[in-house]
């Protein structure tokens, strides 16, 4: 069934992914303050300001996680800290219970984490725009 009530609220575009997600809640109604549990979940999209991520946890909007992202071609996850917006049924569990899609804001935007982003993006541009700068000389 189509929503034709849904507003866009979004700031920045968002990009494909699929990529692996931790996830810790550090505040919620439902845990207890300091819990260490990590949660596993798949990201869907990704932007500047937040994260689409499909997990067996069904999350209450308003709680606080620290979350670690996979990028491929990436070592070491880019950190942050989010507030889960909204929390639904995933769309292709419709027939299935059990996994939840969520929507995450980031509650900071670091520098070094947009530019990575714009490089994740673009690939190797930068690069070939460097080299060819060069080259025309």
């Amino acid at each position: 069934m189509e929503n034709n009530n849904f507003i866009e609220r979004r700031k920045y575009e968002r990009i494909a992914l699929r990529s692996r997600v931790n996830f810790r809640i550090t505040s919620s109604p439902e845990a207890p303050e300091g819990s260490v549990t990590e949660y596993q979940a798949t990201g869907k999209n990704l932007g500047v300001a937040g994260i689409l991520i499909s997990s067996d946890k069904e999350l209450t909007p308003g709680t606080l996680v620290e979350i670690a992202i996979f990028l491929p071609g990436r070592d070491e996850p880019v950190r942050n800290k989010g507030q889960v917006r909204w929390c639904c049924e995933a769309e292709s569990s419709a027939n299935a219970s059990g996994a939840f899609d969520a929507g995450i804001k980031f509650l900071t935007i670091d520098k070094e984490y947009v530019m990575l982003l714009l490089k994740y993006v673009c690939g190797d541009l930068e690069d070939e725009i460097i080299k060819n700068r060069y080259e025309a000389k």
